[in-house]
């Protein structure tokens, strides 16, 4: 699409490019094993959360309400978290990898999730206080 944002993969030294969307994708991250990546696209008119096998094949949309900021995977592979502010404020949520088990996990706000190594906890940032850019780091337990 004109004027679009796409993803593509190529090799370290210029070669063999490969385009892998072309309807829109942006922010990608690659599972941990390497084989999907995930991302967002505002292609149906919602930014929503995707995800793709790393050859271009098997593409998916995961949500159905709204997704932000770059995704991020479970270290397992299994879960990716990612932000909405589809009931009003940015909320930290997870999904399953196959779009099952969606679950809103902050009640407060927050940004920019990532997963503990051992997949045990959250971090984000959030400005809970109410003062515009003091952002604070929480951590959550994961169930």
């Amino acid at each position: 699409r004109d004027g679009a944002s796409e993803i593509s993969v190529i090799d370290a030294d210029g070669d063999n490019e490969e385009r892998l969307t072309d309807a829109g994708g942006s922010l990608p991250v690659w599972s941990p094993d390497g084989d999907r990546i995930g991302f967002m696209s505002n292609r149906d008119g919602d930014m929503e959360v995707y995800v793709i096998d790393a050859d271009g094949d098997n593409e998916e949309r995961l949500t159905e309400e709204g997704g932000r900021s770059p995704v991020a995977w479970s270290p397992d592979g299994d879960r990716i978290g990612f932000i909405s502010n589809r009931d009003g404020a940015y909320e930290i949520y997870v999904i399953d990898a196959d779009g099952e088990n969606e679950e809103r996990l902050t009640e407060e706000g927050g940004q920019r999730p990532a997963w503990s190594p051992d997949g045990e906890k959250i971090v984000f940032m959030s400005d809970r206080a109410g003062d515009d850019f003091d952002y604070d780091v929480y951590v959550l337990q994961m169930k």
